[in-house]
């Protein structure tokens, strides 16, 4: 039985997108879970101006779908909804939505956090977190939760400005920046997959590691967004973020514990690790690229709301070198892109082949961690190829999870929305680890920024990306494990 928790959320930008996809959906999985019961309540915000009953419609429109849901439990679940109308710039709405908070609080008896949820554009981050100081939300009466939506920041500088304004009102304890890979159950079963089994802790070092691949690859192109992605590119979209903590998972020392703060500093010591780059490593480590027409898809330029002289790069891939006890000189490889021939979220570690005894011929053995939109984990590795002789052949075992483990995964919002319930900021991004990949990021743009684009910066749609990628990993004598 789960422990019932006892929480009101305020969510900002109530009427979003994000909100009805994601957060009302996974608030009423832990509805149905018994995590929440009868002590809770929500309200939603926005400018717009709506009675209680259109935005209850709102949540049981976004909630209908979900397993397990009947006309009895929806009903019951949205009773514990409100509707504030807000406008973030003005500070007396926020006195006005105090007092409407507190008098909710009360009568669902809620005694636990108040989270304040920003499902809103980030330049508004730090305008609402000041104005709810200013209209004493922020009263030692109970906890107060942040909870922050990525891009945090566009590079190093306007994070930081970003962050201190943040913290004049909430201390870094208090505020959880949420990345949504860091709720999926495969990326949370790198850890445990690491250091709870010997047979791969002991192998897990420079000795017996060659390379670490990271390959996020999307089918779709850039679609309605546009608008953020001219101002943002793969890299800033998914490397400073989902790559970057990835990363840290697959080459961070052992923690001490599983302690936030033991957990969070051998992260970020991973990412501290990667020393400035020098021009000839941003030249060679680094590659970028634009889908073009191809395969009956337009090119990246045609798309709606693109410059059609547009440099923003979707695809990115690199090397990254991690400088620490137990990967000291391993590359980590990865690549990320749209319009790509294939929608791939996965892990390769390539262990190094044998290259002397009688087995020299050996391949080098792989363990795939597979994210999405298989979930599992498979080892290649060696064995006598059958029948009558010696030859070596490559087998495969794997442990992939079925439909039915499927629908128990608890989804990525609904177990982040958790850990901010239970004030656990184990799987949250800390303002260390996001000012030590900023610094990398800004590196390799600078860099891009001053550059000539390559004669192989165009791809073609639906390809697996430049042909410069391949180079990449080439030039050390390796090649990517996963082929599309």
């Amino acid at each position: 039985m789960e422990k019932e928790n006892k929480a009101l959320f305020i969510i900002f930008g109530g009427s979003g997108d994000l909100a009805r996809r994601k957060l009302y959906p996974s608030l009423f999985r832990l509805y149905l879970n018994g995590v929440l019961k009868k002590d809770f309540a929500v309200i939603g915000t926005s400018r717009r101006e709506w009675p209680d009953e259109y935005y209850e419609n709102i949540v049981m429109d976004s909630i209908k779908e979900v397993n397990g849901a009947t006309d009895e439990n929806t009903q019951s679940f949205v009773k514990h909804f409100f509707y504030q109308s807000n406008d973030v710039n003005d500070v007396e709405h926020f006195h006005i939505l105090k007092q409407r908070a507190s008098k909710i609080a009360q009568k669902f008896n809620v005694n636990g956090p108040w989270i304040y949820y920003l499902a809103m554009a980030p330049t508004l981050f730090g305008t609402i977190a000041k104005n709810l100081a200013r209209s004493d939300f922020l009263d030692s009466n109970h906890p107060n939760r942040l909870v922050i939506e990525k891009p945090f920041g566009h590079d190093f500088d306007s994070a930081k400005e970003l962050n201190d304004e943040i913290k004049q009102a909430f201390s870094e304890d208090d505020i959880y920046r949420i990345d949504h890979y860091l709720g999926k159950e495969i990326v949370q079963n790198i850890v445990p997959l690491r250091f709870a089994n010997p047979i791969l802790k002991e192998v897990w070092n420079n000795k017996f590691i060659s390379n670490i691949q990271i390959t996020l690859t999307e089918e779709v192109g850039v679609e309605q967004r546009a608008g953020y992605y001219e101002n943002s590119g793969a890299l800033r979209d998914m490397v400073q973020n989902h790559i970057s903590q990835i990363i840290t998972l697959l080459t961070m020392e052992e923690p001490l514990s599983l302690n936030p703060k033991d957990f969070v500093n051998n992260k970020y010591q991973v990412l501290a690790s990667i020393n400035n780059f020098s021009k000839e490593e941003l030249k060679n480590n680094f590659v970028r690229g634009q889908y073009r027409a191809g395969n009956g898809f337009l090119g990246y330029r045609e798309e709606e709301g693109v410059s059609d002289d547009s440099k923003i790069e979707t695809f990115a891939a690199g090397k990254f070198v991690i400088q620490n006890n137990i990967l000291n000189g391993v590359p980590i490889y990865f690549r990320t892109g749209k319009r790509l021939k294939q929608k791939q979220s996965r892990v390769d570690v390539v262990f190094k082949s044998k290259k002397d005894g009688i087995y020299s011929e050996a391949q080098s053995d792989v363990l795939s961690i597979l994210i999405d939109p298989v979930s599992g984990y498979r080892l290649k590795y060696n064995g006598k190829s059958i029948g009558d002789n010696r030859n070596l052949d490559q087998f495969s075992g794997e442990r992939i999870l079925k439909d039915a483990e499927h629908h128990q995964m608890p989804e990525a919002y609904q177990r982040l929305v958790h850990d901010v319930l239970n004030g656990d900021k184990t799987n949250f991004v800390q303002w260390q680890e996001l000012s030590a990949s900023w610094k990398l990021i800004d590196q390799i743009i600078g860099f891009w920024n001053e550059a000539p684009l390559s004669d192989e910066f165009f791809y073609e749609a639906g390809s697996m990306g430049p042909k410069s990628a391949n180079e990449l990993v080439a030039r050390d004598q390796n090649y990517w494990v996963y082929q599309g």
